[in-house]
Protein backbone atom coordinates (compact mmCIF):
# COMPACT_ATOMS: atom_id res chain seq x y z
CA UNK A 1 0.00 0.00 0.00
CA UNK A 2 2.79 2.42 0.89
CA UNK A 3 4.50 1.63 -2.39
CA UNK A 4 1.22 2.30 -4.20
CA UNK A 5 0.75 5.59 -2.35
CA UNK A 6 4.32 6.61 -3.19
CA UNK A 7 3.71 5.82 -6.87
CA UNK A 8 0.44 7.79 -6.85
CA UNK A 9 2.16 10.71 -5.14
CA UNK A 10 5.00 10.60 -7.64
CA UNK A 11 2.52 10.51 -10.51
CA UNK A 12 0.60 13.44 -9.00
CA UNK A 13 3.76 15.51 -8.63
CA UNK A 14 4.80 14.64 -12.18
CA UNK A 15 1.34 15.59 -13.44
CA UNK A 16 1.52 18.86 -11.54
CA UNK A 17 4.88 19.68 -13.06
CA UNK A 18 3.59 18.76 -16.49
CA UNK A 19 0.47 20.88 -16.00
CA UNK A 20 2.55 23.82 -14.82
CA UNK A 21 4.69 23.61 -17.93
CA UNK A 22 1.82 22.88 -20.31
CA UNK A 23 0.64 26.48 -20.69
CA UNK A 24 3.22 28.94 -21.95
CA UNK A 25 3.28 32.26 -23.76
CA UNK A 26 5.36 32.88 -26.85
CA UNK A 27 5.90 35.76 -29.21
CA UNK A 28 5.17 34.72 -32.78
CA UNK A 29 5.19 36.76 -36.02
CA UNK A 30 1.87 38.19 -37.15
CA UNK A 31 0.29 36.56 -40.18
CA UNK A 32 1.29 39.34 -42.54
CA UNK A 33 4.63 40.13 -40.91
CA UNK A 34 7.42 41.11 -43.31
CA UNK A 35 10.95 40.57 -41.95
CA UNK A 36 13.11 43.67 -41.61
CA UNK A 37 16.82 42.93 -42.11
CA UNK A 38 19.05 44.24 -39.32
CA UNK A 39 22.52 43.31 -40.56
CA UNK A 40 24.48 46.35 -41.78
CA UNK A 41 25.50 46.56 -45.45
CA UNK A 42 28.63 44.67 -46.44
CA UNK A 43 30.56 47.91 -47.01
CA UNK A 44 29.97 48.96 -43.40
CA UNK A 45 31.81 45.94 -41.98
CA UNK A 46 35.61 46.18 -41.88
CA UNK A 47 37.65 43.05 -42.36
CA UNK A 48 39.39 43.60 -39.02
CA UNK A 49 38.22 45.67 -36.08
CA UNK A 50 41.35 45.10 -34.02
CA UNK A 51 42.02 43.33 -30.73
CA UNK A 52 40.33 41.97 -28.82
CA UNK A 53 37.80 41.33 -31.59
CA UNK A 54 38.09 40.60 -35.28
CA UNK A 55 35.20 40.45 -37.73
CA UNK A 56 34.74 39.48 -41.33
CA UNK A 57 31.72 39.40 -43.59
CA UNK A 58 31.22 36.55 -46.05
CA UNK A 59 28.46 36.62 -48.69
CA UNK A 60 26.14 34.68 -46.40
CA UNK A 61 27.20 35.52 -42.81
CA UNK A 62 28.84 37.71 -40.26
CA UNK A 63 31.82 36.04 -38.68
CA UNK A 64 32.47 37.32 -35.17
CA UNK A 65 35.72 36.21 -33.52
CA UNK A 66 36.24 37.10 -29.85
CA UNK A 67 39.44 37.62 -27.94
CA UNK A 68 40.78 35.94 -24.85
CA UNK A 69 38.45 34.93 -22.05
CA UNK A 70 37.60 37.77 -19.69
CA UNK A 71 38.08 40.55 -22.22
CA UNK A 72 35.33 42.94 -23.24
CA UNK A 73 35.06 42.36 -26.96
CA UNK A 74 32.87 45.36 -27.75
CA UNK A 75 35.76 47.56 -28.85
CA UNK A 76 35.42 48.33 -32.53
CA UNK A 77 32.57 45.84 -32.96
CA UNK A 78 29.94 48.45 -33.71
CA UNK A 79 28.81 49.24 -37.23
CA UNK A 80 26.52 51.94 -38.59
CA UNK A 81 23.09 50.79 -39.66
CA UNK A 82 19.52 52.02 -39.94
CA UNK A 83 16.24 50.14 -39.90
CA UNK A 84 14.84 50.51 -43.40
CA UNK A 85 11.15 50.22 -42.53
CA UNK A 86 8.94 51.07 -39.58
CA UNK A 87 8.76 48.52 -36.79
CA UNK A 88 6.51 48.44 -33.70
CA UNK A 89 8.35 48.93 -30.38
CA UNK A 90 7.55 45.32 -29.42
CA UNK A 91 8.99 43.70 -32.54
CA UNK A 92 10.41 40.20 -32.22
CA UNK A 93 14.12 39.95 -33.08
CA UNK A 94 15.23 36.69 -34.68
CA UNK A 95 18.87 35.66 -34.65
CA UNK A 96 20.28 32.75 -36.62
CA UNK A 97 23.67 31.93 -35.17
CA UNK A 98 26.24 29.14 -35.18
CA UNK A 99 28.58 28.27 -32.33
CA UNK A 100 31.55 26.17 -33.42
CA UNK A 101 32.70 25.54 -29.84
CA UNK A 102 31.80 22.82 -27.39
CA UNK A 103 30.29 25.08 -24.75
CA UNK A 104 27.51 27.66 -24.73
CA UNK A 105 28.62 31.03 -26.10
CA UNK A 106 27.52 34.29 -24.47
CA UNK A 107 26.62 37.00 -26.93
CA UNK A 108 25.29 40.54 -26.53
CA UNK A 109 23.46 42.00 -29.50
CA UNK A 110 22.89 45.73 -29.17
CA UNK A 111 21.22 48.48 -31.15
CA UNK A 112 22.72 51.93 -30.68
CA UNK A 113 20.55 55.03 -30.83
CA UNK A 114 21.27 58.35 -32.49
CA UNK A 115 21.11 60.20 -29.15
CA UNK A 116 23.44 57.76 -27.41
CA UNK A 117 22.85 54.59 -25.43
CA UNK A 118 20.57 51.97 -26.87
CA UNK A 119 18.94 48.63 -26.18
CA UNK A 120 19.97 45.04 -26.62
CA UNK A 121 19.71 41.40 -25.68
CA UNK A 122 21.85 38.88 -23.82
CA UNK A 123 21.89 35.70 -25.86
CA UNK A 124 23.23 32.25 -25.06
CA UNK A 125 24.10 30.23 -28.14
CA UNK A 126 24.49 26.47 -27.58
CA UNK A 127 26.92 24.51 -29.75
CA UNK A 128 25.65 24.12 -33.29
CA UNK A 129 23.35 26.23 -35.46
CA UNK A 130 20.19 27.76 -34.01
CA UNK A 131 17.36 30.17 -34.77
CA UNK A 132 16.83 32.16 -31.57
CA UNK A 133 13.86 34.43 -30.80
CA UNK A 134 14.67 37.52 -28.73
CA UNK A 135 11.38 38.53 -27.11
CA UNK A 136 10.50 42.18 -26.37
CA UNK A 137 10.48 41.66 -22.60
CA UNK A 138 14.07 40.34 -22.76
CA UNK A 139 15.28 43.71 -24.03
CA UNK A 140 17.63 45.69 -21.77
CA UNK A 141 18.99 49.23 -21.82
CA UNK A 142 22.64 49.60 -22.75
CA UNK A 143 25.26 51.83 -21.13
CA UNK A 144 22.81 53.38 -18.69
CA UNK A 145 20.68 54.66 -21.53
CA UNK A 146 17.80 57.03 -20.95
CA UNK A 147 14.25 55.69 -21.31
CA UNK A 148 13.71 54.63 -24.90
CA UNK A 149 11.82 56.93 -27.27
CA UNK A 150 8.29 55.88 -28.33
CA UNK A 151 9.65 54.59 -31.64
CA UNK A 152 13.08 53.21 -30.68
CA UNK A 153 13.69 51.35 -33.95
CA UNK A 154 13.48 54.59 -35.93
CA UNK A 155 16.31 56.00 -33.81
CA UNK A 156 18.69 53.03 -34.30
CA UNK A 157 21.96 54.07 -35.92
CA UNK A 158 24.27 51.16 -35.14
CA UNK A 159 24.62 47.46 -34.38
CA UNK A 160 27.07 46.28 -31.71
CA UNK A 161 28.19 42.81 -30.70
CA UNK A 162 30.00 41.61 -27.57
CA UNK A 163 31.32 38.07 -27.32
CA UNK A 164 34.30 36.15 -26.07
CA UNK A 165 33.59 33.16 -28.30
CA UNK A 166 33.65 32.35 -31.97
CA UNK A 167 30.12 32.87 -33.22
CA UNK A 168 28.81 33.12 -36.78
CA UNK A 169 25.75 35.31 -37.19
CA UNK A 170 24.01 34.04 -40.30
CA UNK A 171 20.86 36.13 -40.14
CA UNK A 172 19.41 38.90 -38.00
CA UNK A 173 16.00 40.43 -38.58
CA UNK A 174 12.91 41.73 -36.79
CA UNK A 175 9.22 41.12 -37.38
CA UNK A 176 5.98 42.44 -35.96
CA UNK A 177 4.77 39.89 -33.42
CA UNK A 178 1.96 39.00 -31.01
CA UNK A 179 2.10 37.20 -27.69
CA UNK A 180 0.23 33.91 -28.06
CA UNK A 181 -0.83 31.42 -25.40
CA UNK A 182 0.29 27.84 -26.08
CA UNK A 183 -0.62 24.53 -24.46
CA UNK A 184 2.27 22.27 -25.33
CA UNK A 185 2.97 22.96 -28.99
CA UNK A 186 -0.61 23.96 -29.80
CA UNK A 187 -1.63 27.63 -29.91
CA UNK A 188 -4.64 28.59 -27.82
CA UNK A 189 -5.61 31.95 -29.28
CA UNK A 190 -7.65 34.46 -27.36
CA UNK A 191 -11.12 34.89 -28.88
CA UNK A 192 -13.60 37.70 -28.33
CA UNK A 193 -17.19 37.89 -29.58
CA UNK A 194 -18.23 41.24 -31.05
CA UNK A 195 -21.89 40.50 -31.86
CA UNK A 196 -24.06 41.09 -28.75
CA UNK A 197 -26.36 38.25 -27.68
CA UNK A 198 -29.47 40.39 -28.14
CA UNK A 199 -28.55 40.92 -31.82
CA UNK A 200 -28.13 37.23 -32.70
CA UNK A 201 -28.81 36.35 -35.38
CA UNK A 202 -28.34 39.60 -37.25
CA UNK A 203 -30.83 39.34 -40.14
CA UNK A 204 -30.85 41.20 -43.46
CA UNK A 205 -33.50 40.82 -46.16
CA UNK A 206 -34.24 42.77 -49.34
CA UNK A 207 -37.26 42.52 -51.62
CA UNK A 208 -36.89 42.02 -55.40
CA UNK A 209 -35.85 45.18 -57.21
CA UNK A 210 -35.06 47.09 -54.01
CA UNK A 211 -31.62 48.15 -55.27
CA UNK A 212 -32.56 48.91 -58.87
CA UNK A 213 -33.03 52.61 -58.09
CA UNK A 214 -31.85 54.96 -55.34
CA UNK A 215 -30.58 54.21 -52.78
CA UNK A 216 -28.84 51.23 -54.32
CA UNK A 217 -27.55 49.74 -51.02
CA UNK A 218 -28.54 49.24 -47.40
CA UNK A 219 -26.69 48.20 -44.26
CA UNK A 220 -27.31 46.75 -40.82
CA UNK A 221 -24.93 46.79 -37.89
CA UNK A 222 -24.29 46.97 -34.19
CA UNK A 223 -22.09 48.83 -31.74
CA UNK A 224 -18.97 47.18 -30.32
CA UNK A 225 -16.81 48.42 -27.46
CA UNK A 226 -13.36 47.50 -28.74
CA UNK A 227 -11.61 49.33 -25.91
CA UNK A 228 -13.44 47.26 -23.29
CA UNK A 229 -13.09 43.97 -25.15
CA UNK A 230 -9.46 44.22 -26.18
CA UNK A 231 -7.85 47.04 -24.21
CA UNK A 232 -6.42 44.73 -21.55
CA UNK A 233 -4.99 42.29 -24.05
CA UNK A 234 -1.79 43.66 -25.61
CA UNK A 235 -1.46 43.49 -29.40
CA UNK A 236 -4.85 41.79 -29.75
CA UNK A 237 -5.89 41.43 -33.37
CA UNK A 238 -2.63 42.69 -34.90
CA UNK A 239 -1.74 39.17 -35.97
CA UNK A 240 -5.22 37.71 -35.76
CA UNK A 241 -8.32 37.53 -37.84
CA UNK A 242 -11.98 38.42 -38.09
CA UNK A 243 -14.13 35.25 -38.08
CA UNK A 244 -17.73 35.66 -39.26
CA UNK A 245 -20.30 32.85 -39.02
CA UNK A 246 -22.77 33.68 -41.77
CA UNK A 247 -25.14 32.16 -44.34
CA UNK A 248 -27.16 33.40 -47.30
CA UNK A 249 -30.95 33.08 -46.92
CA UNK A 250 -31.57 33.50 -50.66
CA UNK A 251 -29.90 31.46 -53.43
CA UNK A 252 -28.83 34.55 -55.42
CA UNK A 253 -27.00 36.20 -52.50
CA UNK A 254 -23.34 35.35 -52.99
CA UNK A 255 -21.41 38.00 -51.06
CA UNK A 256 -21.71 40.89 -48.59
CA UNK A 257 -19.66 43.87 -47.49
CA UNK A 258 -18.38 44.06 -43.92
CA UNK A 259 -16.85 47.16 -42.37
CA UNK A 260 -15.21 47.77 -39.00
CA UNK A 261 -15.79 51.38 -37.94
CA UNK A 262 -12.95 52.78 -35.84
CA UNK A 263 -12.79 55.47 -33.17
CA UNK A 264 -10.75 57.74 -35.49
CA UNK A 265 -13.59 57.72 -38.04
CA UNK A 266 -11.91 55.30 -40.42
CA UNK A 267 -13.45 52.09 -41.76
CA UNK A 268 -11.63 48.83 -42.48
CA UNK A 269 -13.14 45.78 -44.12
CA UNK A 270 -13.85 44.05 -47.37
CA UNK A 271 -16.44 44.96 -49.99
CA UNK A 272 -16.94 41.43 -51.33
CA UNK A 273 -16.92 38.73 -48.65
CA UNK A 274 -18.19 35.43 -50.15
CA UNK A 275 -21.03 33.60 -48.41
CA UNK A 276 -23.01 30.39 -49.02
CA UNK A 277 -26.46 29.05 -48.16
CA UNK A 278 -25.09 26.77 -45.45
CA UNK A 279 -23.56 28.19 -42.28
CA UNK A 280 -19.83 28.77 -42.65
CA UNK A 281 -17.08 30.51 -40.72
CA UNK A 282 -15.44 33.05 -43.02
CA UNK A 283 -11.99 33.98 -41.76
CA UNK A 284 -10.34 37.25 -42.80
CA UNK A 285 -6.84 37.98 -41.43
CA UNK A 286 -6.51 41.53 -40.15
CA UNK A 287 -3.65 42.03 -42.60
CA UNK A 288 -6.10 41.47 -45.47
CA UNK A 289 -8.61 44.07 -44.33
CA UNK A 290 -8.55 47.08 -46.61
CA UNK A 291 -9.13 50.72 -45.77
CA UNK A 292 -12.31 52.10 -47.33
CA UNK A 293 -10.53 54.85 -49.23
CA UNK A 294 -13.40 54.84 -51.78
CA UNK A 295 -15.53 56.48 -49.08
CA UNK A 296 -14.52 60.07 -49.69
CA UNK A 297 -16.00 61.18 -46.38
CA UNK A 298 -13.37 59.23 -44.42
CA UNK A 299 -10.13 60.75 -43.13
CA UNK A 300 -7.03 60.02 -45.22
CA UNK A 301 -5.07 56.96 -44.17
CA UNK A 302 -1.83 57.75 -42.34
CA UNK A 303 1.26 55.95 -43.59
CA UNK A 304 1.80 52.67 -41.77
CA UNK A 305 -1.65 52.79 -40.14
CA UNK A 306 -3.31 49.42 -39.59
CA UNK A 307 -6.56 48.29 -37.98
CA UNK A 308 -6.46 47.48 -34.27
CA UNK A 309 -9.23 45.59 -32.49
CA UNK A 310 -9.26 47.93 -29.48
CA UNK A 311 -10.26 50.81 -31.80
CA UNK A 312 -13.49 49.19 -33.09
CA UNK A 313 -16.68 51.11 -32.23
CA UNK A 314 -19.20 49.37 -34.52
CA UNK A 315 -19.55 46.68 -37.17
CA UNK A 316 -21.71 47.00 -40.29
CA UNK A 317 -22.81 44.60 -43.02
CA UNK A 318 -23.86 46.15 -46.31
CA UNK A 319 -25.53 44.76 -49.40
CA UNK A 320 -26.30 46.55 -52.64
CA UNK A 321 -26.34 46.80 -56.41
CA UNK A 322 -22.62 46.16 -56.93
CA UNK A 323 -23.03 42.70 -55.38
CA UNK A 324 -26.04 41.62 -57.46
CA UNK A 325 -26.01 43.49 -60.82
CA UNK A 326 -27.56 40.52 -62.66
CA UNK A 327 -30.05 39.50 -60.00
CA UNK A 328 -31.60 42.84 -59.03
CA UNK A 329 -35.07 41.34 -59.67
CA UNK A 330 -34.46 38.58 -57.09
CA UNK A 331 -34.86 38.65 -53.30
CA UNK A 332 -31.67 38.80 -51.26
CA UNK A 333 -30.78 38.14 -47.67
CA UNK A 334 -28.34 36.75 -45.13
CA UNK A 335 -28.02 35.94 -41.43
CA UNK A 336 -25.02 36.49 -39.15
CA UNK A 337 -24.67 34.25 -36.09
CA UNK A 338 -21.30 35.41 -34.80
CA UNK A 339 -18.56 38.00 -35.38
CA UNK A 340 -15.38 37.12 -33.54
CA UNK A 341 -11.86 38.45 -33.39
CA UNK A 342 -9.24 35.80 -32.77
CA UNK A 343 -5.56 36.32 -32.05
Amino acid sequence: MRALMRSVATATVALGVHAAKAETFRWIPTEDAVPVALLPPLAAVPETCGAPMETARSPEAYLVIGGAAGTNACCGACWPMKVGRSLPPDALVRLEASNAGTGTAALEVGFRLAEGGGFGYDVRVPPGRHMLDLAPEARKLLDGAKPLPPDPWAAVRGLSVRTESRVTIRNLYAVEAVKMRFVGDCPRPEVRELLPADHRPLVFSARPGEFAGTPDARSIGFEADGAALFGGIPHFGRGGALVVRIRATCPDTKAVEIGLHMKDGGVWGTTNMPIWQEWRDVRIPFGQLGYFAHWRSLPPLAEGKRPAAQDIVSVHFCFGKWLCPRTLDKPHGFEVASVKVTQ
